[in-house]
């Protein structure tokens, strides 16, 4: 058996447990170097990756060429949602219907959507979660006042997330 493990995130990589059996790219699933090395895999699974995908119905495609089956775990457009009401932006991430109707094209799936809430004792600690944890996408889309403004008069004492889970195995 043998682990292939991809992320983005440099650091992240090198975080990871090494052996033998386990070869890291350090790249994302877009990029096509990954599906040269890789025939086929017995399951993909992403955690928290696929949302940041430019082209996610390609990246689904590829992935379906590779694996028979999947795991995904994908942020979706609820995640935050109070914030861009607030801001009146719209969200980067995608919609979770949409996902289910790209992925079942592929595979024959069974899913799950979760929506929660993480509390935080202050407003700073909301938006400094947001800009270390990565779920942002890194993308700044406010100018630094709205930023500072956006923090001090935030109303909620918790951020919203939606989680689309997915599983299944390829169509036969």
């Amino acid at each position: 058996m043998r682990f292939i493990g991809v992320d983005k995130a440099e650091n992240m990589c090198t975080l990871h447990p090494m052996s033998a059996r386990v070869a890291l790219h350090n790249m994302d699933f877009e990029n096509p170097e990954l599906y040269h090395d890789i025939k086929t895999v017995d399951i993909t699974i992403a955690a928290s990756s696929l949302q940041w995908a430019k082209k996610l119905d390609k990246t689904i495609e590829n992935i379906s060429q590779h694996s028979d089956e999947i795991a995904f775990a994908i942020f979706c457009d609820g995640t935050f949602k109070s914030i861009y009401e607030i801001t009146k932006l719209p969200s980067f991430l995608p919609y979770h219907d949409d996902l289910l109707t790209l992925i079942s094209q592929y595979y024959d799936i069974y899913h799950d959507r979760e929506e929660y809430k993480l509390k935080f004792e202050d407003n700073l600690s909301k938006f400094r979660y947001i800009k270390n944890s990565g779920v942002s996408g890194g993308n700044r889309q406010l100018s630094f006042s709205d930023t500072k403004k956006l923090i001090a008069e935030y109303p909620l004492s918790y951020l919203e997330f939606e989680v689309l889970f997915v599983w299944g195995k390829k169509k036969s």
